[in-house]
This record gives structure tokens, C-alpha cells and sequence, in this order.
């Protein structure tokens, strides 16, 4: 594996230069699905959609892949 890494990083420079062209950032973030049972918990998703939005905001990427929303919560991360 150390070699397979030595190669990778020979080809890329890590952290890459922040004006570098023709760089895409992607991030995944599991924002937890929505559930009946967190309702009046800090799990419910009234309490962490701002956190979630602003965390989502905050990674600045060019592509973001969720894990877990429902319907309803990716139209209201989408919108924001």
C-alpha cells in the first residue's frame, strides 16, 4: 500500500495550491434521515436543519453528496 500511496502523491500535489485550476472539491455528509422518533429531541431535523445548512455551506465544495435525506429535508436543504 506504501507504494500505491508513494505513486498517488507523486502525482498530485496534496494539499493542492488553493488557485490550482481544474480542481473539483466534493465532500459527502450524512445528515441523518428524519424519523417520527426524534420529534422533541435534539435529533429533530427543526434543530439540525440550520446546523446541517450551515455545515453543508461551510465545506465550500463544488459537489456534495447526501447520505439519508428525505424528500422534504433535501428540498429544504436544496432551497437554502
Amino acid at each position: 500500500m506504501r507504494g500505491l500511496e508513494s505513486a498517488l502523491m507523486a502525482l498530485q500535489p496534496w494539499p493542492p495550491h488553493p488557485h490550482a485550476q481544474n480542481t473539483i472539491r466534493v465532500a459527502t455528509y450524512n445528515i441523518r434521515v428524519d424519523h417520527d422518533a426524534d420529534d422533541g429531541t435534539g435529533h429533530e431535523w427543526a434543530r439540525r436543519r440550520p446546523l446541517a445548512t450551515r455545515a453543508i455551506a461551510d465545506l465550500d465544495c463544488d459537489i456534495v453528496l447526501l447520505q439519508e435525506p428525505s424528500p422534504p429535508c433535501a428540498r429544504e436543504l436544496e432551497a437554502a
